[in-house]
């Protein structure tokens, strides 16, 4: 990208520390570019310009944007794209995720006339059989349309790496009609 050909003095937009306010909800990843420009030195060195990217992924992630879905159906609605949870054990992943700063994750979906034993959910790091990091519940009340299952995450290790967090079901015995995961979202401390 050319970000710009004129070569008059520009004043500078933001200090060299500050917050950015985010006009609203970002549906996707948020990109933030910085630059800067040295005066150049004596003799007539010319100015040396350094410039970085950041992405900022969003912490809610659609059922699209799951990795490594093993056991579990996608079905695809005029409501949108959901994942079915499984008669036996399934299980996806969120991919690269740094741990510094992740208190759990909160599952969210649709209840179709489910009524059933529910669901043990793990949350596992690097692989579907990694560490155990977290755990839960998941039953829906029956006649309830929609269902949101919060898993905090204890023992994870933040040592600054990014690590694929594998989220695991179990059935827990007989159930009639479904629940359907639409999303889930990283939680932070």
């Amino acid at each position: 990208w050319i970000l710009t050909l004129n070569t008059e003095a520009r004043k500078a937009s933001l200090p060299p520390v500050g917050k950015i306010a985010t006009a609203g909800h970002i549906k996707g990843n948020l990109y933030l570019t910085a630059s800067y420009t040295d005066k150049g030195g004596a003799g007539g060195i010319q100015p040396l310009t350094a410039k970085k990217t950041v992405t900022l992924r969003n912490n809610a992630l659609l059922v699209g944007n799951l990795k490594n879905i093993q056991g579990m159906n996608n079905i695809d609605t005029v409501g949108g794209r959901f994942l079915l949870f499984p008669g036996n054990e399934g299980s996806f992943s969120l991919g690269k995720i740094d741990l510094v700063g992740i208190s759990g994750l909160e599952l969210s979906g649709v209840n179709v006339n489910y009524n059933g034993s529910g669901f043990n959910v793990e949350i596992r790091q690097d692989s579907k059989d990694g560490a155990l990091l977290g755990k839960a519940v998941l039953s829906a009340k029956p006649g309830s349309k929609n269902f949101t299952l919060s898993i905090p995450m204890q023992g994870a290790v933040a040592d600054n790496e990014k690590h694929d967090l594998f989220v695991v079901s179990k059935n827990n015995g007989s159930q009639a009609g479904s629940l359907r995961l639409s999303g889930v979202k990283v939680m932070g401390k």
